[in-house]
């Protein structure tokens, strides 16, 4: 019982007369008992047993030993980058990791991307950086499932209720609706504000919650702010976005948002061919 101590008291007494002691027949061994024809196998056996035993548990753990170690070997291998990624990723061998004095990270973001339009066309691309890097099957996202809470909790890993943007546009009578547009309604530290007072370069390329000062910080360079009408060629946000990566001083952190696939679909529903 954990936390317990048992205490066990053992007494016995036992009283043999001389007479009993001299009158008793002498004690076998039991190589020599006839009484137990049987008994030496039976010691064989426990023997073997017991051998058998203690390999069975050294085995046992030195195989979660190895395996644990090498779980704890892979994590390693993949926070300081592979040296040797999968055949079918040759070009991660050619990417100058340390030029950036960082592993440089870059987040983006499709604005309702379901998982199921992976497979529903052909997304070449996608796929390459599933399968060179990683993907999980599926994630939830925090509630309210807005665009604007949930970019904001990617930024700051905090909940809507508690980062503040709990909806995409919202009022105040002196202000106008796009609210959420305004620094002083954010609460917490988005990750480029994380990066810039670490003294590293941050880029957000029209991320959510970038386009102004939050607590008296912001982002490195952030671009274009948001808003209904803005319309930017996403090829060309792509393009930005790999300059910024290999300039002779890229960012530690580059953000990219695009509003698409989500606002086809809710112009033409989720399953549309405008999608």
């Amino acid at each position: 019982i954990p936390g317990s101590t048992l205490l066990y008291s053992l007494s016995a007494m036992v009283q043999v007369s001389d007479a009993a002691v001299e009158s008793a027949p002498p004690k076998s061994s039991f190589l020599s008992s006839s009484k137990s024809p049987f008994t030496l196998l039976n010691a064989i056996l426990a023997s073997l047993a017991v051998i058998f035993f203690t390999i069975a548990v050294v085995f046992i753990t030195l195989f979660f030993t190895s395996n644990n170690g090498s779980q704890q070997a892979g994590k390693a291998e993949a926070l300081q980058g592979n040296p040797n990624p999968p055949l079918s990723c040759p070009w991660m061998r050619q990417c100058e990791k340390k030029r950036a004095g960082v592993p440089p990270l870059l987040v983006i973001s499709m604005d309702g991307f379901a998982n199921r339009y992976i497979n529903w066309r052909d997304t070449p691309t996608i796929k390459k950086l599933g399968e060179c890097g990683g993907r999980a099957e599926f994630m939830y996202p925090s509630f309210p499932s807005k665009t604007f809470p949930n970019h904001y909790t990617i930024a700051t890993g905090m909940y809507p209720g508690s980062h503040g943007i709990v909806d995409n546009v919202f009022y105040t009578p002196n202000l106008t609706k796009y609210n959420t547009l305004v620094g002083s309604f954010y609460s917490g530290e988005p990750i480029w504000n994380t990066v810039v007072k670490n003294g590293k370069i941050s880029k957000a390329f029209m991320w959510l919650g970038s386009y102004d000062k939050i607590n008296g910080v912001e982002a490195s360079f952030h671009h274009t702010i948001y808003q209904e009408g803005t319309k930017e060629i996403f090829v060309d946000r792509i393009d930005n976005v790999t300059d910024w990566l290999i300039s002779d001083d890229p960012p530690a952190l580059s953000m990219l948002y695009m509003e698409e696939p989500d606002k086809s679909g809710h112009s033409y529903g989720p399953d549309s061919e405008e999608v």
